[in-house]
């Protein structure tokens, strides 16, 4: 085990059978509760710490993640699914609002002025806006709602 940082480590596991000498490592972030093959660098976007790191050996692939709390695995995204403003952030499919270092939100679907994420009482869904103020609770998804991220362009956020 190896710490760095002091804020994720590695461990090693034989790559092989037969060659007991060579050796794969796994990389953990306990901030982002996440996990790498490759060794992560961490950089600020948009005012939110992101891992960026290969995965699965190939260095074609650069594998993005959050480094905030999600409740969950932090899920992978690319540069160009980053959308943000001064007092939010779209990455694929979580909204962070900077000022609630809580966690990051869900998204559920995307209201023509808003964000619909899942509520944190796990039934219904918040609404939030642009400038960070939640809105209605809804307790189902609106009919005039849209599911796919391109629709964060109307919402005048702007891309990474």
């Amino acid at each position: 085990m190896e710490w760095r940082d002091g804020v994720y480590y590695s461990s090693y596991k034989p790559r092989g059978y037969k060659d007991g000498d060579s050796f794969w490592y796994v990389y953990w972030d306990p901030k982002g509760n996440c996990y790498y093959d490759d060794a992560p660098e961490f950089q600020k976007m948009a005012g939110v710490e992101v891992a960026n790191a290969y995965e699965h050996f190939d260095r074609q692939t650069l594998c993005c993640k959050l480094r905030w709390s999600t409740g969950k695995v932090s899920p992978r995204f690319s540069l160009n699914q980053v959308y943000y403003n001064r007092k939010v952030i779209v990455a694929r499919d979580y909204l962070i609002v900077k000022t609630d270092r809580n966690h990051a939100y869900h998204i559920t679907a995307f209201l023509p002025d808003s964000v619909l994420v899942d509520s944190e009482e796990g039934y219904g869904y918040q609404q939030f806006f642009t400038d960070g103020k939640k809105g209605k609770l809804y307790m189902s998804i609106p009919s005039d709602s849209k599911r796919t991220i391109l629709q964060v362009r109307q919402l005048g956020l702007k891309r990474l």
